[in-house]
Formats: C-alpha cells, structure tokens, sequence
C-alpha cells in the first residue's frame, strides 16, 4: 500500500498544472457596416466568455469592417481575424495561471497577514508653497491635526 501511495505522490508532484484554453468562432454576421465574429471562449471546458448571448452561447464578439481586409487573401484574413483572438485566449491563460498563482502566494506566504493591525499616526504631504507649480516642500501631517515643516 504504501508503495501505490508513493508512486501516487510521485505522478502528482510530476504532472505540470495545466490549463486548456480552447476558443471556438460559433458565427459570422453581416450587421449594417461591420462584420461581426462570434467566438466562444473556454478554459478547462469552463466557458469563460459572458460579454454577449449568441445562438444560445455567452461569447465574445470581433468587429470588424471590410476596409480591414482590403488587399489581403483569405488565408491572410483568417491570420487578421486570429490576431486578436488568439490574444484573447491568452489572456485567459494568464489570468488562470495568475490565479493559481495569487492563491498559492496568499496560502504561503500572506497567511500570518490576518489580524494585523498598523496605526498611522503621520502622513507627508507634498505642498507647493508659492505656487509655481512645483511641489517645493513637504508637510508631516499628524492624526491630531498639527502639522511640520521638513
């Protein structure tokens, strides 16, 4: 038994934390004057997109206008409309790896933080005594309303 625990904390310590992003362009629309792309976002099959309803899914929308493909072909239009979208999962990449991150951070190192309390009595403030424009000298403000010259 404890051979199967051991190699069972072995795979975990081994297996790096992940996270899948994967977008999915659920439609294109012509409205007025722009081309609309609507792009689902998903980060460990969790939707991630909650901006707009679309085709009875929470997506994104890209917006866009033909001017925006003047002169390009299809397969570099498709690299135009990736651009940003492939920026947008990313980011939500980002976010999940900060959040694993901070909760780590606050878990190990902030946790003795609970409690703490800091009174502050004095403040500086910065004051521009001839009003030039140019913050000249600074004041020591005290919690009982007195202040000095530094």
């Amino acid at each position: 038994m404890k051979k199967v625990l051991f190699m069972l904390m072995m795979f975990l310590m081994t297996v790096p934390a992940k996270a899948d992003v994967v977008y999915e362009v659920i439609d294109t629309q012509v409205y007025e004057d722009k081309i609309i792309i609507y792009v689902e976002f998903r980060v460990d099959g969790i939707v991630q997109s909650k901006n707009y309803k679309h085709a009875g899914k929470n997506v994104e929308k890209f917006v866009y206008s033909a001017l925006d493909f003047e002169g390009l072909t299809a397969n570099q239009a498709k690299q135009k409309l990736n651009q940003p979208v492939k920026s947008k999962a990313e980011y939500y990449l980002i976010k999940k790896f900060l959040q694993s991150e901070n909760t780590s951070v606050v878990e190990n190192k902030l946790s003795n933080l609970i409690g703490t309390k800091v009174t502050v009595e004095t403040a500086d403030l910065p004051v521009d005594s001839d009003n030039d424009g140019v913050l000249d000298q600074i004041w020591t403000v005290k919690t009982d309303g007195t202040k000095t010259l530094n």
